[in-house]
């Protein structure tokens, strides 16, 4: 009866760090989009902080009447010296502003996104390069430290950076660079505590080490379906304070929404540990009976043993007293070594806990290793700039010129697919059709490939919407590509491992962004979606590799089931790789 207790509370714990994630990615979906608008917000206003015009109508003139062009026109700023009077007119086409090269508004939008890119970029860069940093020690001392606050020290850092936001938006402050700097200094101190990426380490490592084998595929499943259905509702919800309230609500609302991630991480934690303790508590009361029974029958047997002691601490205080100057000066050399070592160990224990990625290991098993993890970080750069380059192709597109409502409905859709996918189907292919991890990795490159190139050749807003419901199926390659990683490694090097996935996940937004967008604005001149072209062709290469490792891990199941080939050692059965759904 205690045992089934305790398995039904280590079950709502594993359900109460899902519940978590999810509400952590709602809070920062909405914090990441919501400081990017007003960071782009923040730089428009100190552009046309001289203008006469309206702020509000020129940070926002897509969505505005014509009229902007001729008030635009008779500004006397310095800002617009530079153009003529007879600068192009701004066209309208389905209701929308389109500016004309040359233009005034032309040349204000030019300078803005200019600036604020380059801010942007500044952003980026502050939050992912601290939390690559900070993975690093996270994975090394995960075992110390514990999951609990892995998960815990973003929550505050969030936190933490939106006071720092908050104080941004202080009137008394110069726009540029009071309020921009603010912003920086906050993203800095969200990055150094890790950001997303420590929290999807922690929450997957959580979930891998307090999972049944067979059911991890399903379990990481579920956790990215959150995942999506969290950035899925950060969104709307982004939407709805930007349509009735403000990025100061905005705010507000992620801090209570951390402060209540944190406390769903402490009550898992609490039932998590409580089953241990009771499942322990008997083992311990017979363990301490029997040495207490131990320590009477010694004392019974010795009764000169305090004497014994006393003539030893007697002799050690005449040593001392002896060579009292010797240890004096052993002590601060004793005391400058702790010095070192503290400084030293870390980063021994850092590059100690990442060998696991060139030990030795049978079958191949770690060339597959490899292969996975680059797989990794290219598909979250392909998956990073892919989403820069989407929004740039879909609003600009002559013949699409999506509003930025319709984008965001597309991708709302798109990401609560993904999680429909995830909570659904993929258990209902693992567990009825016993599909394989390497399997359902084929199906979503497959899915995704045909998405792409569907984007790239069809100029049908119909048509694009349902590729986005067969390209969701994409979201099988995350998760099983982490439950093959978890089945490939042992049970002591399952944080480590994940800690390499969140530091090449971030690694990959930095250069994906950066490089595709780079593509893409070198693509303008000859044909405007080469970009989803190339990705799609670039899928192909990684599903024949699949194919390949589907055909290698089966073989090593035939092997690995040969009876004369399982160790005897027990520590090697235990940790032997897992060839469950492979």
């Amino acid at each position: 009866m205690q045992s089934i207790l305790i398995r039904h509370r280590e079950a709502i714990s594993l359900h109460l760090i899902i519940i978590y994630f999810l509400v952590y990615k709602i809070t920062e979906s909405m914090l990441q989009y919501g400081t990017r608008i007003n960071v782009y917000s923040t730089v428009c206003k100190a552009l046309t902080s001289q203008l006469n015009e309206s702020l509000d109508e020129l940070c926002h003139h897509r969505n505005k009447n014509k009229n902007l062009q001729s008030s635009s026109s008779s500004s006397s700023s310095p800002f617009t010296a530079n153009h003529t009077e007879s600068a192009p007119a701004d066209t309208e086409i389905n209701g929308s502003t389109i500016m004309s090269p040359g233009s005034t508004l032309h040349a204000i939008d030019i300078e803005i996104q200019y600036l604020s890119g380059l801010y942007l970029l500044v952003y980026r860069l502050l939050l992912n390069i601290p939390a690559v940093i900070s993975c690093l020690f996270y994975g090394s001392y995960a075992q110390k430290i514990g999951h609990k606050y892995i998960m815990l020290i973003p929550c505050l850092g969030s936190i933490s950076a939106c006071f720092f936001f908050i104080i941004s938006l202080s009137s008394d402050l110069k726009l540029i660079p009071d309020s921009i700097m603010l912003t920086l200094i906050g993203a800095t101190s969200y990055g150094v505590c890790g950001k997303s990426s420590a929290v999807t380490m922690g929450v997957n490592s959580y979930i891998s080490e307090n999972s049944v084998t067979q059911k991890r595929t399903r379990m990481l499943a579920r956790l990215l379906g959150m995942n999506f259905l969290g950035l899925s509702l950060g969104t709307l919800f982004l939407g709805v304070f930007y349509q009735f309230s403000n990025y100061f609500d905005l705010l507000i609302f992620v801090i209570v929404g951390d402060l209540f991630a944190v406390l769903l991480i402490f009550l898992a934690t609490y039932l998590k540990d409580d089953g241990k303790l009771s499942s322990s508590s008997t083992e311990s009361s017979a363990i301490s009976e029997i040495s207490n029974e131990i320590t009477s029958t010694t004392r019974e047997t010795s009764p000169s043993s305090s004497y014994e002691n006393q003539l030893h601490n007697d002799k050690t205080d005449e040593n001392h007293n002896e060579s009292g100057n010797s240890v004096y000066y052993k002590e601060n050399a004793l005391w400058y070594k702790r010095i070192l070592y503290g400084i030293v160990e870390p980063f021994k224990t850092v590059i100690s806990s990442y060998t696991f990625l060139f030990k030795k290991r049978d079958n191949h098993r770690r060339l597959y290793l490899i292969i996975i993890l680059v797989s990794v970080l290219f598909k979250q750069m392909a998956k990073s700039g892919e989403q820069d380059v989407t929004l740039l192709y879909l609003t600009n597109e002559p013949t699409l010129l999506w509003s930025a409502e319709l984008y965001a409905f597309y991708t709302s859709l798109y990401y609560s697919l993904m999680f429909i996918q995830l909570i659904i189907l993929l258990p209902i292919l693992e567990k009825k059709f016993a599909f394989r991890d390497t399997t359902l990795i084929l199906i979503g490159l497959i899915s995704e490939a045909i998405r792409l190139f569907v984007t790239g050749l069809v100029r049908n807003t119909v048509i694009l919407f349902l590729t986005a419901v067969f390209g969701s199926m994409a979201s099988f390659i995350t998760t099983c590509t982490r439950s093959l990683i978890s089945k490939l490694v042992h049970g002591d090097e399952m944080n480590a491992s994940f800690a390499v996935i969140s530091i090449l996940e971030t690694l990959a937004n930095l250069m994906g962004g950066a490089l595709f967008t780079l593509i893409y604005n070198k693509s303008l001149l000859f044909y405007r979606p080469f970009i989803f072209i190339l990705s799609a062709v670039l899928n192909i290469p990684l599903i024949f590799i699949f194919i390949w490792l589907r055909y290698k891990l089966l073989i090593y199941e035939v092997y690995s089931s040969e009876p004369e080939k399982i160790s005897s050692n027990e520590e090697t059965v235990e940790n032997k790789y897992e060839t469950t759904s492979l």
